[in-house]
């Protein structure tokens, strides 16, 4: 009896087992089918591509920006001195004054040329009496001799001491005359209308020659933009086009392009050019360094994002035939503009340009419509 028991136990247990393992056999089937379900349905996903983005060329802009940097300085600049030395005892201008062409500016001590002038004068005065007795000690040797009382010697040489007597004179004119003219570049006054840039605190200090500058004196209601451009660029400039400028604090201008140097600066390599900036309300400062552009016309280009162009050597994209089918096209960028790539050849306004071709659409492959 216990082993009929025992073997009905161990029936039961083997049933048992039997029974577990059948369910856990079929659970594990049932998930490798639902894992099998899902990569089959990933892989469908994965191989189904999303439509591509399809961009037509724009035409180019019609002009082009030449961007360079230069200096603005002012339109004239003059550097006063005195042309005779001297001491200094009057200085009519400081530092940031407007003054206008004419107006006082500085002057020397005058006395020992007024002292020289009076004695000149005097010397003229004395001349003049000496000339005076002889000119009568000549009249009188003239008749003296035609009444047969006196020689040709002698009135010979009466007439040559009132001639000499009179070039004394003249040359006391002269001399007098210089000092007159010595006197008045004592006086110094502006030749330009402008603001004062430099000048002495005080005065009493002693000028020695015509180099040493006193005072200096810019326009500055109209300055010079004063700039560099590579030969390529120059050749696309000419007098009299808009010159646009802005400073590092941001104050904008314009200006007029006056001068084109036709000559390679030896020490940039670049062609000179100038231009005459209107500064009327003093806001752009003569010496700073600004940023500026010329407006020009630009070559025929035609317009496509840049995500259109693909990896390689050369620069190419992705274009769609009549039967829509991806060719690569080879094409010529003039230059780049933000996101923008300005293409001078290799494509047509016609033309159907993928945006964004990635690692997702190659050459050759057949875009499908889209549907409607």
């Amino acid at each position: 009896m216990r082993q009929k028991i025992v073997y009905v136990l161990l029936v039961l247990s083997t049933i048992a087992m039997g029974l577990l393992l059948y369910v856990k056999v079929n659970k594990r089937l049932d998930t490798m089918a639902s894992l099998a379900k899902e990569a089959e349905a990933k892989q469908v996903t994965q191989n189904q591509k999303v439509a591509p983005k399809l961009v037509h060329p724009e035409a180019g802009p019609a002009t082009e920006q030449l961007r360079l940097t230069g200096t603005l300085k002012p339109e004239a600049e003059v550097s006063l001195g005195f042309k005779v030395p001297g001491r200094v005892v009057e200085i009519g201008v400081k530092r940031g004054d407007v003054v206008k062409k004419g107006d006082f500016v500085a002057r020397l001590d005058a006395r020992d040329l007024q002292a020289q002038a009076d004695q000149a004068q005097a010397g003229k005065k004395a001349a003049e009496a000496q000339r005076a007795i002889a000119s009568d000690a000549l009249r009188r040797a003239k008749q003296l001799a035609e009444a047969g009382a006196a020689t040709e010697q002698q009135v010979f040489q009466a007439s040559g001491q009132t001639n000499a007597i009179s070039a004394s004179i003249e040359q006391a004119g002269a001399a007098q005359r210089y000092i007159e003219v010595i006197q008045g570049e004592t006086r110094m006054v502006s030749p330009i209308d402008g603001v004062v840039t430099n000048a002495p605190t005080a005065p009493g200090f002693v000028v020695h020659a015509m180099s040493q500058p006193v005072v200096t004196i810019q326009r500055l209601s109209t300055l010079k933009f004063v700039g560099h451009l590579t030969d390529k660029d120059a050749a696309r400039v000419q007098t009299g086009m808009a010159l646009f400028l802005e400073s590092e604090a941001g104050v904008k201008a314009e200006g007029k392009l006056d001068t084109l140097i036709p000559s390679v600066d030896m020490l940039t390599r670049r062609v000179p050019i100038e231009a005459t900036v209107p500064n009327a309300d003093g806001k752009l400062f003569a010496g700073s360094m600004v940023d500026a552009h010329i407006e020009v016309p630009a070559e025929p280009t035609l317009v496509v994002p840049v995500s259109c162009l693909l990896t390689g050597e050369k620069p190419s994209v992705l274009v769609l035939n009549q039967n829509r089918v991806l060719e690569r096209r080879y094409i010529t960028v003039g230059r780049t503009q933000k996101d923008r790539l300005l293409v001078r050849a290799g494509l047509a306004l016609a033309d159907t340009v993928l945006a964004n071709p990635g690692v997702a659409w190659r050459e050759g492959e057949t875009v499908p419509a889209a549907p409607k």
